[in-house]
């Protein structure tokens, strides 16, 4: 039984900021970058999961009192970067069967998140998903690549104004309750 969330300890972060934009209230970063992690969260038979521990340290804690409102946050970041990641969530069940979802070369990049203004986000993954049916004997499977790119625009709040774009699914295996995909994009 898992007691914390697995994470592969080699992985790189990178960050290029303005420290002393940020000691006066104002969130000025060139790039904050990501490269190569691995997370993979695993929920047992009885409903627990890996996560509970993190989940359980922040109970109790003291809920910050609501505040008169603020002006909002000043934000500028240049460029958000997580660069091959790889994502996994796994379901045990009692009989002994798992399933299991996996994003891996996960690749999302954010350019220009700002008060008031555009920003471009762009995604690819490979993407991969086995279900076991609970163990009922429908074993399912899919497995393709997933890419998108959307513009963004922000309010001077940094409440989200709009955003247009598309994402794509090409799937080059489905079987199961999946096999409607099979070789289809979506």
């Amino acid at each position: 039984k898992a007691t914390t969330p697995e994470v592969d300890s080699t992985f790189e972060v990178r960050a290029r900021y303005h420290l002393m934009d940020i000691l006066h209230g104002n969130i000025n970063v060139d790039e904050v970058a990501l490269s190569s992690p691995t997370v993979v969260l695993i929920q047992n038979p009885d409903g627990s999961s890996n996560l509970d521990p993190l989940m359980k340290s922040q109970q109790g804690k003291p809920q910050a009192a609501p505040s008169q409102p603020s002006k909002p946050a000043q934000i500028a970041i240049k460029k958000l970067a997580l660069t091959d990641a790889t994502m996994r969530r796994i379901k045990l069940y009692k009989n002994s069967s798992r399933d299991m979802a996996e994003l891996s070369h996960l690749n999302v990049t954010v350019d220009n998140v700002q008060n008031g203004q555009s920003g471009k986000l762009d995604l690819g993954a490979e993407i991969q998903v086995q279900d076991s049916g609970g163990g009922s004997g429908t074993n399912s499977a899919m497995q393709g690549k997933l890419s998108g790119s959307f513009g963004f625009a922000l309010t001077g709040d940094l409440k989200p104004a709009s955003i247009k774009g598309n994402a794509r699914l090409d799937v080059s295996r489905a079987e199961g309750a999946w096999s409607e995909l099979d070789r289809k994009s979506t």
